[in-house]
């Protein structure tokens, strides 16, 4: 059963039914409007089910950074699959669906909620113009941040020290997410296209590492520095990436998808592909094009 929990003007939260989840830490206090931006609560939540959570027309800001687990976001455009060190950002008047990636296992996050009288504003000005997945340079750093405001918060502190704090976090994710937006150096892109017309091919990382010229450790230490990940798997990103489209815009058969995508066995293509997705590739078609859209590689 979904129940409906109103949250300002046209915004309102929709849950699957009873949501259980331990939370471990939690605090809150009241909007101040003198500010643009302003930190109104810190929360720190633990959960192992598999309901979800959507946020319609969101009006706050959410810094919700994971600390165990992962976590699948769903927004207007894409799917972001958030594992531990890494950061969700969702921006005001934002429609976003969240789920325990891998039902069963503990996921947990912090969670800072801001208001403010010009939240989005903000968010323009430095640079989130839409829901972001951040993968953080130094996530302790950003944790130890996140708890001091937390801090302030409980202890109903200083609101001018947690506005002009949050404010610098902010300031600080926009500076990381803009690194995380440079043009991939000439040889990673030149990698990445090879990958993409070659998707129903088995690549080794030999091959791989041929296609640039370069040795295979120095093939995985690039690639691990661009992309967060080993040469294969990004190739398994790319072919699932691609699998995901051709689910959504053709009536083909799941079997000749995965063959396409360079997956010998419907049965393995389906055990992947729902390890990432959360779901089969039958119920992924099946799913709505609103509620479930294009899975996308996040560049680091």
């Amino acid at each position: 059963m979904k129940k409906r929990s109103k949250t300002s003007g046209e915004s309102f939260d929709v849950t699957d039914g009873m949501v259980s989840y331990e939370t471990l830490e939690k605090c809150r206090w009241g909007n101040d409007m003198r500010f643009p931006v302003y930190p109104v609560s810190f929360t720190d939540v633990s959960r192992r089910d598999g309901r979800y959570l959507r946020h319609v027309n969101y009006p706050n800001i959410a810094l919700e950074l994971v600390l165990d687990g992962e976590i699948l976001y769903t927004d207007a455009e894409t799917q972001y699959i958030v594992s531990r060190g890494s950061m969700f950002l969702i921006v005001p008047h934002s429609n976003v669906k969240m789920v325990n990636a891998n039902p069963g296992k503990n996921r947990r996050k912090l969670v800072i909620i801001a208001a403010g009288s010009a939240p989005g504003l903000i968010c323009d000005m430095l640079g989130f113009n839409g829901d972001k997945l951040l993968k953080l340079e130094n996530p302790s750093a950003v944790e130890k941040r996140m708890r001091r405001i937390g801090r302030l918060i409980s202890s109903n502190g200083d609101r001018k020290l947690a506005a002009c704090l949050f404010y610098e976090l902010l300031l600080t994710l926009s500076i990381e997410y803009r690194k995380s937006f440079q043009p991939l150096p000439p040889p990673m892109q030149t990698l990445k296209n090879f990958i993409c017309a070659n998707l129903n091919r088995e690549l080794s990382s030999e091959q791989l590492a041929g296609v640039i010229g370069v040795s295979q450790a120095t093939l995985r230490r690039q690639v691990r520095r661009c992309f967060s990940c080993s040469p294969l798997e990004l190739c398994t990103s790319l072919r699932l990436e691609h699998a995901a489209m051709l689910l959504r815009t053709t009536g083909r058969a799941v079997k000749d998808i995965a063959l396409d995508c360079g997956f010998n066995s419907p049965l393995y293509f389906g055990t992947v592909f729902k390890s990432v997705y959360g779901m089969t590739p039958g119920r992924y078609r099946n799913s709505g094009p609103t509620d479930d859209p294009p899975f996308r590689f996040v560049q680091e």
